[in-house]
């Protein structure tokens, strides 16, 4: 019996998908968070009259890709 075999008979894939569709959850609050983050800054920006809104963008951007590439990682690793 292969691996593969063993762990979908004993149960394993379903709870690596779980684990999978948790980190993905996870993943999706972090970027909303970063969003709201961006969204405050921006008003701080408007409210002060200084400040980059450019420079709040690159990091929101950067801040979502390092996000999207840890989920990717962490869900490669589950092997889901």
């Amino acid at each position: 019996m292969s691996s593969l075999a063993l762990c979908r008979s004993n149960g394993f894939s379903g709870k690596r998908i779980g684990m999978a569709t948790h980190i993905k959850k996870l993943g999706d609050e972090a970027k909303v968070t970063i969003r709201m983050i961006r969204q405050d800054a921006r008003k701080q920006i408007a409210a002060r009259g200084r400040g980059s809104e450019r420079a709040v963008q690159e990091a929101t951007d950067a801040a979502v890709g390092e996000i999207e590439w840890l989920v990717k990682a962490k869900v490669a690793g589950v092997g889901a």
